[in-house]
């Protein structure tokens, strides 16, 4: 049951809530909901505000970091670098670390589409051949920089494939 302080009513921990000063606890907590069940939610899945700090059942958390809930995967703690792939349904489906810069890999270069092979901006500068090519020897390629978003590159270049 809800308490009266000074003639305004305050509702108990657990009760919906718009501000402290509704709860009998002085305090209005936002959660969000975690479809995905990584422990990240996300505004876009939905919000309450419930009086405490205990979150309601069915999965909501206080965080709203999850740029992808759709995948439990995707989320601020995912480090296992770029993808082939990414997740159907995302606003950003290769931004698997929810740091608003999309990257990725592709299993097979296809120059039509952007860079010849994409690369993060860890790892670049890195100069890719179209096919197998000997050392010394100059063919076409690509001096790619990925940035995740666009790619700065040479492309179609005469590159000349050297030795280590």
């Amino acid at each position: 049951s809800g308490q009266c302080v000074s003639g305004s009513c305050r509702a108990p921990d657990g009760s919906p809530c718009s501000a402290a000063a509704d709860c009998i606890s002085n305090t209005c907590t936002t959660f969000y909901a975690d479809e995905d069940g990584d422990d990240f939610g996300a505004a876009s899945s939905g919000s309450r505000k419930i009086c405490g700090v205990t979150a309601p059942s069915g999965g909501w958390v206080t965080n709203d970091e999850d740029c992808c809930d759709l995948d439990a995967e995707a989320n601020p703690d995912y480090d296992g670098g770029p993808r082939d792939y990414g997740v159907d349904g995302c606003a950003r489906p290769f931004d698997w670390n929810c740091d608003d810069t999309e990257r990725e890999t592709i299993a097979a270069p296809d120059p039509s589409l952007r860079c010849l092979f994409y690369t993060t901006e860890a790892t670049c500068p890195n100069v890719v051949f179209a096919n197998s090519t000997a050392c010394g020897v100059e063919t076409t390629g690509t001096a790619c920089g990925w940035t995740g978003t666009e790619c700065s590159n040479a492309r179609g270049a005469l590159l000349t494939q050297t030795c280590d």
